[in-house]
C-alpha cells in the first residue's frame, strides 16, 4: 500500500430512481471531501429507467415531456457536466475521492513499470497521456500521475478497460484529441467537467453520440459515457456502461429528430452484442452482476490500491435523504 493512500470503499447499491441515486452520489462526495468518508467506488443500477442531463445542458432543449412521461420515465440533472443519457438497462459506475489518490496509484504503477514513458507532446497543464498500445485491452500504457481532469480520466478508463476485457470485451482509448473536455465554474469552489460537454448549438443532446478524450470505444463505438465535478481536490466522476440500448426510447425521450435513434445505434456499443448467450442464456440482471465484479477488479488493478465492501454511512444515509429532495424539484432539475 503506497504511503499515504487510503483503503477504498466499494459498494454495491440497490436500484433506485434518479433523484435517489443523484442524492447518493453527492453525499458521498460531500462525506469524502470533509474526510468523514473513504474514497468510494459505487456500482448501482436505475429503476425506474430515467433520463439524465448535464449540469449546465438546457433541458428545454433535451427532453420532450410527453414522451417521458409517455414512456413512464424519471428525469434528473446531474451534479456533473455533459449530455443527456438515457439509463435503462445498464450498469452505473462512480468513484468518489482526493485528486491524490489517483496520482498516487498512478504514481505507485509508474514506479513499477519497466521502461514506460511520457512525451513532451503530451504534457499539459499537468495531464499526460501515454505513448505505447497495450496488448490485451489496446489501451496507452503511459501512466497518468497528475491531478487534472484528463488524468482522472485516463486513470479511470484504464480500469474500466481492465474490467470490459475480463467480460471478453476489446476496448480502445479515444485519443487525447478526440473532443474537449469543458472546464466551467459551478459556483462555490466546484469545477465541472463532463467528457461530452461540448456547447452544440442545434447538435444532438444525447451523451453517447460521439466519443471524447480518452474514452473507451468497442469496434470503434462508444461503450461509457462518463461525466465528473469537483468541489476542492475531491471529485465525482460517475459513467454509464450500457448493457442494452432502446434507441427509437432514446430518440424519443430527447426530443430528437425523427431517425436519429438508428443514426445514435451506430455510434453505440453495447455490452450485451459482445456477449455468447446475451439475453438468452444469460440475463440483464446477470450480466450486470458480472460485469460489476468486472469492473471492481480492473479498478482494483489501476486505481484502488486496497479495497473492501462497504455500506452508506447514517452520516450519508442523512445526507442523501435530504438531497433527494433537491433532485425531484423543478428548482433544481429546471434550473436551465
Amino acid at each position: 500500500m503506497t504511503e499515504g493512500s487510503a483503503a477504498w470503499r466499494i459498494i454495491n447499491s440497490p436500484a433506485a430512481d434518479g433523484a435517489a441515486n443523484m442524492a447518493i452520489d453527492e453525499s458521498i462526495l460531500e462525506a469524502v471531501r470533509q474526510g468523514q468518508s473513504p474514497p468510494t467506488l459505487r456500482l448501482y443500477t436505475w429503476k425506474p429507467a430515467c433520463l439524465s442531463i448535464g449540469r449546465f445542458q438546457r433541458a428545454g432543449r433535451s427532453v420532450d415531456w410527453d414522451a417521458l412521461a409517455s414512456l413512464g420515465y424519471n428525469f434528473v440533472r446531474r451534479p456533473t457536466g455533459g449530455r443527456a443519457v438515457l439509463h435503462d438497462d445498464e450498469l452505473t459506475y462512480a468513484v468518489i475521492a482526493d485528486v491524490s489518490e489517483l496520482a498516487r496509484a498512478g504514481g505507485a504503477r509508474a514506479g513499477a513499470a519497466c521502461g514506460s514513458r511520457v512525451s513532451d507532446a503530451d504534457r499539459s497543464e499537468g495531464e499526460t497521456g501515454g505513448t505505447a498500445t497495450g496488448a490485451a485491452t489496446g489501451i496507452a500504457t503511459g501512466i497518468a500521475t497528475g491531478t487534472g481532469v484528463l488524468d482522472t480520466y485516463l486513470a479511470i478508463s484504464r480500469g474500466l478497460a481492465v474490467g470490459l476485457a475480463r467480460v471478453g470485451i476489446h476496448v480502445d482509448l479515444a485519443p487525447r484529441d478526440a473532443g474537449r473536455a469543458h472546464r466551467g465554474c459551478g459556483g462555490r469552489g466546484e469545477s465541472l467537467s463532463g467528457t461530452d460537454s461540448r456547447d452544440r448549438s442545434g447538435g444532438s443532446a444525447a451523451c453517447f453520440d460521439s466519443p471524447s478524450a480518452y474514452e473507451l470505444l468497442a469496434a470503434g463505438r462508444k461503450i461509457v459515457g462518463s461525466a465528473q465535478v469537483r468541489r476542492g481536490s475531491t471529485f465525482l466522476q460517475h459513467g454509464s456502461i450500457p448493457i442494452s440500448m432502446d434507441f427509437a426510447a432514446a430518440e424519443a425521450a430527447m426530443g430528437m429528430p425523427k431517425g436519429s435513434g438508428a443514426d445514435l445505434s451506430r455510434c453505440v456499443a453495447t455490452v450485451g452484442e459482445f456477449v455468447a448467450g446475451f439475453p438468452t442464456d444469460i440475463s440483464s440482471e446477470q450480466l450486470i452482476a458480472k460485469l460489476a465484479e468486472a469492473v471492481t477488479t480492473g479498478l482494483m488493478s489501476e486505481v484502488m490500491e486496497v479495497a473492501q465492501p462497504g455500506e452508506l454511512t447514517s452520516v450519508e444515509l442523512e445526507l442523501a435523504s435530504q438531497l433527494r429532495a433537491k433532485y425531484q424539484g423543478e428548482a433544481w432539475n429546471l434550473s436551465r
